[in-house]
């Protein structure tokens, strides 16, 4: 089972070391296929069925109501690992409606990538915490990893991709990981 912090390391990481293949000037549904496709490869890297939306690159066998999700079935068990919901939009009806997804669904690791501005982010923190410690069904495994990609215009930001993330527990409980900035 992979937990938050380490699933952060490894992206980080990764997105350094593949950082051409981040898509920099692009807009939002190109960021969401780029996330998509990214999850695909890393959850069948990891020996999981991926199920994502399908996409143009012909990845995705079907979404399961959420971005991607990876699953495992041995024997006679079966359960999901993995889900991802990404959302570009800042609105807080949108939190409501794809946030929710993640914690309906039980999985072991659930990871909700958006892109907020500081402010934002300081008080969405709050809010998704609440969420999650207020939720009334959850599996004591279960952990968030919050990872926001903040569009920045500033010409000293323009080419970098600034990475501001902590995980939660099944508690709401929220825990700061270290920022990351990658350098195109």
């Amino acid at each position: 089972m992979i937990r938050a912090k380490e699933l952060y390391e490894i992206i980080s990481k990764e997105w350094e070391t593949k950082k051409s293949e981040i898509p920099w000037d692009a807009k939002n549904p190109v960021w969401t296929k780029w996330i998509k496709d990214y999850f695909t490869k890393l959850g069948k890297d990891r020996g999981f069925k991926v199920e994502s939306s399908r996409l143009p690159s012909g990845n995705g066998e079907g979404e399961y109501l959420v971005d991607a999700c990876w699953w495992k079935k041995q024997t006679n068990q079966y359960w999901l690992e993995l889900i991802v919901e990404s959302e570009w939009d800042s609105s807080s009806g949108e939190i409501e409606q794809d946030f929710y997804k993640l914690i309906d669904i039980k999985a072991y690791l659930k990871v909700w990538i958006c892109s907020w501005s500081d402010n934002q982010y300081q008080k969405r923190e709050k809010l998704l915490s609440d969420l999650v410690a207020q939720t009334r069904f959850k599996i004591p495994e279960e952990e968030y990893l919050i990872i926001n990609l903040p569009f920045n215009k500033e010409s000293n930001y323009k080419d970098s991709l600034l990475i501001y993330s902590f995980w939660m527990n099944n508690m709401g409980e929220p825990n700061i990981l270290q920022t990351k900035e990658i350098r195109r």
